[in-house]
């Protein structure tokens, strides 16, 4: 018999139970935080898209310069690292060489790939004195700074003609 007022609930299980509910409040919290985080992120795409353009112009302003030491020095650390100041300064000396002056480009295709750090990836089919190209750039993005990661330059027909195959 139980008196009036008392449960037939142990008070141990009683409390587990309510410890239960706490944790499973807390992680539905933290879970709304995290996808809150990733929700504001993805409102900055469009931003990270924008400045990397910027950086492109910036770039390829740069390059009809022969200022190629400036874009090694404003390059993420992993693309110093991976590359000496020569190699870098003799690559685009002999992507001037061949390709001439970067006159204008095609419409972008442009990709934010998130991680850590955040990298936005970005196709262009570019027009030069000589001819045309495929140019592959790569940006990190730690904070807001927004930094070159790597660069690759190829005839305008060498990756469309390897993916047709």
């Amino acid at each position: 018999m139980t008196s009036a007022g008392t449960s037939n609930v142990p008070s141990s299980q009683s409390g587990r139970f309510r410890q239960s509910w706490i944790w499973i409040g807390l992680a539905l919290i933290l879970g709304a935080v995290l996808l809150s985080r990733v929700t504001v992120h993805r409102g900055y795409i469009d931003d990270d898209k924008k400045r990397t353009a910027e950086q492109i112009d910036e770039f390829h302003a740069r390059m009809n310069l022969s200022r190629f030491d400036q874009i090694y020095d404003d390059a993420d650390p992993a693309f110093r690292a991976s590359l000496k100041r020569e190699q870098w300064s003799k690559h685009m000396q002999e992507t001037q060489d061949r390709y001439g002056a970067f006159k204008n480009a095609a419409p972008p295709k442009v990709n934010v790939v998130m991680g850590a750090p955040v990298q936005i990836r970005a196709v262009y089919t570019s027009n030069f004195d000589k001819g045309d190209a495929t140019e592959l750039f790569a940006f990190a993005r730690e904070g807001h700074k927004l930094q070159l990661l790597a660069y690759g330059i190829y005839p305008a027909d060498a990756i469309t003609s390897k993916t047709s195959r």
